[in-house]
């Protein structure tokens, strides 16, 4: 009996911090909105949050663990969000480059999973 409400609190404050961290990210993105410029957001943390996000998900499902489940399914949306409003606002501008245009979301995705010192600068 003790041990059923005991993880009906645990879940409760695993919610409360999953919520919590998503808010985090929404944030974060609605900060690079306000300056209108994504210059000094790292896109590897995006990757590296995308990729812990559905880790979760994956665990969360075989677990059974239904709470992680759900703050990880709201972490992911809230830094996919952050994802496209970074691709949005990257700092294309400033490379000096006339009639540059903004590559397409795939390629953008590629780039920014190849490491710096193999990949081409967009």
């Amino acid at each position: 009996m003790i041990n059923q409400y005991l993880s009906i609190i645990i879940g409760i404050f695993l919610l409360i911090a999953g919520l919590l961290d998503a808010y985090k990210y929404s944030l974060q993105a609605f900060k690079i909105q306000k300056i209108r410029t994504a210059k000094g957001q790292s896109r590897k943390f995006n990757d590296i949050s995308f990729i812990f996000k559905i880790a979760c998900i994956v665990d969360g499902i075989y677990t059974q663990n239904w709470y992680l489940v759900g703050c990880a399914a709201v972490g992911l949306l809230c830094v996919c969000h952050l994802f496209y409003v970074t691709y949005l606002y990257y700092p294309y501008r400033y490379r000096g480059l006339y009639n540059f245009v903004r590559p397409n979301f795939i390629k953008y995705t590629i780039n920014s999973v190849i490491p710096n010192n193999k990949r081409k600068r967009l």
